[in-house]
């Protein structure tokens, strides 16, 4: 196909300037290292713009070749090689910090580049990158020698502009063979177009499909490269430095599996950007990381039995679209099929969209979506958040503080992973099951934003700290109990419903905020805290209890102890003989309009029948202050108080 390249050192044009080749060291790099050769080119006028010109005479050889012909012409203007040359100029552009403007030789003006072509049978090439009269000329073929169809493409036309700019084959000529060097054998055109290396069944693309059949099995051709290679724009970019202006701003590159039948590659010089596969149906697998390729597959033609063993070579979207190294794309929207999807250490939205999805955020900050469909999503390292979507979902946060969403209509099975997660349950028809690994060193959270109409009760998993039930329940009738476990819990109990909160072992902080909340307290929970709602804005029927299961009234010690701000507004109840208490915080403040103030209960209820009001409460601390809690387990000053202030111990 593309011919050689000519090694010369200075190219002169017509006007007197001329094209010097500055020799640069190896990048280091052992891929690009092989297809460098170890110049610069300069253009004639300075600075980083590189004048071409199409030929407006022809030129023969007066040394004729037996492989590269004799006569070399001008290019037709009707021929396809007009635009590819323009096309292949532009795209090099577009990565490289260089600039290629065009120059009419009718007006006496010749370019750094020089383009020709041949359509003599003894050109056997598709192309050459070579030098006349001191000038860089590329010719190419564009009619077939010997009747073996060359065909105008963009990987010819990039090949030799490639060549002259700096870059070498991948291969060694040994006795007028083509060889490749030892560990370049797996490099394909797919990877940088200075391989002769076909796509289809090579060592690297072993299950690549390239070939395009109409749905009578007619061939039309193969799929081309739309863009240089992966290496070819790292090899150009260490030459000439990075075009970081292209594609600044933020950029979506959308594709349609109507359109998609080539292999492009992306270069992105910054913004926040998106790839767009949702027009897909049928699935795909996506990597973010520069470097790599990613398949985004599209239907192959249903051809009749006698040709099924076409499909094992039709072009189905394997490894389409590549993504430059340096070239930082930020999100995805996935297929409507089954996608597997790699993020990258940038902070990713990632859209599984439908189909079952596997998404994988990576480093970074990502938010991951996974829509509809069975689902498994991790999110990796960084402060990730998660939305699940209806299905059933796998769920794990990874590294980091973490935030799960579960959508309706969903099984969920969450994995927090290290880190401060939150699980927001808000939607109707979920189920969920937390698994979070490691006890302590972390404070998990449980946040429900939906709401129920009855009774339900909640417990909290094992290894997580936190539950926020917020507007959990939207009926003034229905109940929601919440059940902690052995840590040191944070419950929040409904704003307006009726909760029932026990907050088990651990030293707990309850809040169960306006309705008639009921806290339940068993011997051996430890210290807990209760903050109630200011008792002065709430109405009559607003009844809060504190229920104490296993522990009688005279087991019972009140004190008044100094708040956060210093003053003595705390009511504690200490358990006689035991480490254990409930502090109920600013019940002694007075202050209005104030959540949290005046924040009393109605009634503390004892395992041995006795309730107390707040007066009673109010009355027993003055009693107590100043003594000491007495060793035993037991006092009298709560029955006597009783007996003789209401005739009876109640």
């Amino acid at each position: 196909m593309a011919g050689i390249a000519a090694r010369v050192n200075i190219f002169k044009t017509s006007e007197g300037h001329f094209m010097e080749n500055v020799k640069i060291p190896l990048s280091g790099n052992p891929k690009i290292d092989f297809i460098l050769r170890q110049y610069k080119a300069l253009p004639g006028n300075g600075g980083n713009t590189y004048t071409w010109s199409l030929a407006k005479s022809a030129y023969t050889n007066p040394t004729p070749s037996a492989e590269f012909g004799t006569k070399y012409i001008p290019i037709p203007a009707d021929n396809p090689y007009n635009d590819l040359i323009r096309k292949s100029l532009n795209n090099l552009s577009t990565f490289a910090n260089i600039k290629f403007k065009e120059v009419d030789e009718s007006k006496n003006e010749m370019g750094d580049l020089r383009f020709m072509a041949s359509n003599e049978l003894s050109f056997r090439a598709g192309g050459i990158s070579t030098g006349i009269n001191g000038v860089n000329t590329l010719v190419f073929k564009i009619d077939p020698p010997n009747g073996v169809t060359t065909p105008p493409s963009f990987y010819i036309s990039a090949h030799e502009i490639a060549h002259a700019m700096g870059l070498n084959h991948t291969q060694i000529m040994v006795n007028g063979q083509w060889q490749e060097f030892s560990n370049l054998t797996d490099v394909t055109m797919l990877d940088t177009l200075m391989s002769y290396n076909q796509i289809r069944n090579s060592l690297h693309y072993p299950q690549e499909k390239t070939a395009l059949y109409n749905s009578k099995g007619v061939y039309l051709g193969e799929a081309q490269t739309v863009s240089y290679g992966i290496l070819d724009i790292q090899a150009l970019q260490y030459i000439y430095g990075k075009n970081y202006a292209f594609n600044a701003d933020n950029t979506t590159y959308k594709y349609t599996p109507e359109k998609l039948n080539f292999f492009d590659t992306i270069w992105d010089g910054g913004g926040n950007d998106t790839l767009d596969f949702s027009a897909f149906n049928l699935g795909s697998i996506i990597n973010l990381e520069g470097g790599t390729r990613s398949s985004i597959y599209v239907e192959v033609p249903k051809l009749a039995p006698s040709k099924s063993y076409l499909n094992s070579i039709s072009y189905d979207g394997t490894n389409a679209i590549g993504i430059a190294y340096g070239a930082n794309i930020e999100n995805v929207n996935g297929t409507q099929g089954n996608d597997i999807i790699y993020g990258n250490e940038l902070n990713n939205l990632i859209k599984g969209n439908n189909g079952n999805d596997t998404i994988y955020g990576g480093k970074g900050n990502d938010t991951l979506y996974s829509g509809a469909g069975n689902d498994t999503l991790y999110g990796g390292e960084g402060k990730d958040i998660i939305y699940g979507g209806s299905g059933i979902k796998t769920l794990k946060g990874g590294d980091g503080n973490d935030v799960f969403y579960i959508g309706k209509d969903s099984i969920n099975y969450l994995y927090g992973g290290n880190g401060d997660d939150k699980y927001v349950i808000g939607a109707a028809n979920a189920s969920y099951e937390i698994f979070e690994e490691k006890k302590g060193g972390s404070s998990d959270t449980i946040e429900f934003l939906g709401s129920i109409q009855t009774n339900t009760t909640y417990y909290l998993p094992a290894n997580v700290e936190n539950f926020r039930a917020n507007t959990l329940l939207s009926s003034n009738n229905a109940r929601a109990t919440v059940i902690g476990n052995e840590l040191n819990n944070s419950i929040n109990g409904s704003v307006y419903a009726n909760d029932i909160i026990i907050g088990g072992k651990g030293n707990d902080t309850l809040q169960g905020f306006k309705g008639s909340d009921t806290y339940i307290f068993n011997k051996g929970d430890g210290q807990d805290v209760i903050w109630e709602y200011n008792n002065d804005t709430l109405g009559k029927g607003d009844t809060d209890t504190l229920i104490l299961n296993d522990i009688n009234a005279d087991q019972l010690w009140f004190s008044r102890v100094k708040g956060f701000a210093g003053d003595s507004d705390n009511l504690v109840i200490s358990i006689l003989n035991s480490s254990d208490k409930i502090t109920i915080h600013h019940w002694f403040e007075s202050t209005q309009n104030t959540a949290f103030s005046n924040g009393k209960l109605e009634s503390i209820n004892t395992a041995d029948g006795k309730s107390l009001n707040i007066s009673q409460v109010d009355d027993l601390v003055g009693l107590m202050q100043g003594k000491l809690a007495p060793t035993a387990g037991h006092t009298s000053i709560i029955d006597d108080y009783l007996s003789q202030h209401f005739g009876a111990i109640l």
